[in-house]
């Protein structure tokens, strides 16, 4: 599809309402996906290469500020929960990141905080020490038992490796640093078995890494994918082999800035085709999966200026209509990705403008679903779904995991 004027997308997935719903808003929000960090203090203990980076630091009195206090002062939605992803941690230093995230949450700092999604190299070259790895950042989030009679529970449901590689790391390309952790121009841990572009170093990490990924259902944990449009069908062919192992895309599949740069002399309102079709190709394979779910966060990355130029905002409705169409609102979540500011939460950087606030972001996305008319297009069920109940499955935040 094309975006010549405002679409009409029919979202065959969802529920339509019952009766006339007034007010857009979801009655609460569950934040998949955000982050704390503070390397200045833990660049010796996990944090050396964010560290290197210059990053400083984003604490929970941040994050209350920027998104809890900002959704109940501004919209009057209250925070229910959330899901704090690694940061970047050093390679076999994922549990110190939890360790030190667990240790806020039992000092009272972010009470919100109801699961952990941890850093773990899945493409070690011993398979014994991917799973060492997963003990340590499991064990580190333990929070203590209860009574006597009870076994001591932590918080670490998922991981992440981040992935996302299109090429050599250039630092204009969609390559992230993380890649460079293991590899000086990065890798790519999915695309070699299918046609990637690094050789037989680039090989044997897909290998490495499809081997350390079998691990997560042993462990009863997901999967957190962040990687490029490029490799998601790579991704499919692998997720399809492992359906018990749920698997959450990050960042609506991340197509990168498909109307072109963020800057306010950029007029052009037609989407890139090449880079949508290669998109919704890969994102077609994944949601034939039951097992992958997928969020709507970081949305200035696809389109940088999408809250403040309706052109853009009108793009990046019919992308985010798109993808719950594939999915159904059962398999989508949204996230606020916050970090540092809104700039970086929304589009890593991709706009110089900024980003929306919290409740910018979520009255915005609500809106995507309402008619030109101000009729909703989905259920009141759907839209709780969409931004609460869907993360608070995927993420299982009802219970706290047991660990061995």
């Amino acid at each position: 599809f094309f975006f010549s004027k405002p679409q009409t997308i029919t979202m065959t997935k969802l529920r339509p309402p019952k009766e006339p719903q007034p007010n857009h808003l979801p009655t609460q929000f569950f934040d998949c996906h955000h982050h704390y960090y503070n390397p200045p203090i833990n660049a010796d203990r996990y944090h050396s290469f964010f560290h290197k980076l210059g990053i400083q630091p984003y604490l929970p009195n941040d994050y209350q500020k920027d998104v809890i206090d900002d959704l109940k002062h501004g919209i009057g939605i209250p925070l229910v929960g959330s899901v704090h992803v690694e940061a970047l941690p050093d390679v076999r230093a994922g549990d110190g990141e939890v360790e030190w995230v667990s240790q806020l949450i039992r000092e009272g700092k972010c009470d919100n905080v109801k699961a952990i999604v941890a850093s773990v190299n899945l493409a070690e070259d011993d398979r014994n020490v991917v799973e060492e790895e997963l003990i340590k950042v499991c064990k580190a989030s333990l929070l203590g038992k209860r009574c006597e009679d009870e076994e001591d529970v932590g918080l670490v449901v998922g991981v992440r490796w981040i992935c996302d590689y299109v090429g050599p790391y250039t630092m204009d390309n969609a390559t992230h640093v993380a890649t460079t952790r293991c590899y000086p121009n990065g890798v790519d841990y999915l695309r070699s078995m299918s046609g990637g572009s690094d050789g037989s170093e680039n090989v044997d990490a897909s290998i490495k890494f499809e081997r350390g990924f079998a691990l997560l259902e042993k462990f009863g944990l997901s999967f957190d994918l962040q990687c490029a449009p490029e490799q998601l069908p790579a991704a499919a062919l692998l997720f399809a082999k492992y359906p018990n192992i749920p698997v959450c895309i990050d960042h609506l599949g991340k197509p990168m800035m498909v109307l072109g740069s963020g800057d306010d002399d950029n007029k052009n309102s037609m989407p890139d085709a090449d880079k949508l079709n290669v998109w919704k190709d890969g994102l077609r394979r994944m949601a034939m999966l039951s097992h992958v779910y997928i969020k709507i966060s970081m949305l200035g990355w696809a389109v940088p200026g999408w809250w403040r130029i309706k052109d853009r905002e009108l793009v990046m409705r019919d992308l985010v209509r798109e993808v719950v169409t594939m999915f159904g609102a059962d398999r989508v979540m949204v996230g606020s990705n916050w970090h540092g500011d809104a700039g970086c939460s929304d589009n890593d950087g991709l706009d110089n403008n900024g980003g929306p606030s919290a409740s910018e972001l979520i009255t915005k996305v609500s809106l995507f679903f309402v008619d030109d008319d101000g009729k909703s297009l989905i259920s009141c069920e759907d839209r709780e779904r969409i931004f609460s109940k869907t993360a608070q499955s995927f993420y299982d935040t009802r219970r706290r995991r047991m660990v061995k």
